[in-house]
């Protein structure tokens, strides 16, 4: 069962997807491509080689002006 912590960080992305990207930014110092939106999308993720590992969510970031 998931903590209340857990839930209260999934709700912030949930809530704001643009945090993904900032924190990354911000943070951690990441450089990012250029975007112009990011949503959240399906957590199923697909691989060849599946592994225990099972995100919650996924947060895409898109450049819309392509």
């Amino acid at each position: 069962m998931p903590s209340h912590l857990h839930e209260a960080l999934l709700l912030l992305f949930r809530n704001r997807p643009a945090l993904a990207p900032e924190l990354l930014r911000e943070a951690l110092h990441v450089q990012l491509p250029d975007y112009t939106d990011v949503r959240i999308d399906s957590a199923d993720l697909t691989d060849i080689q599946p592994t225990c590992t099972h995100p919650l969510s996924s947060v895409p970031a898109r450049d819309c002006r392509r």
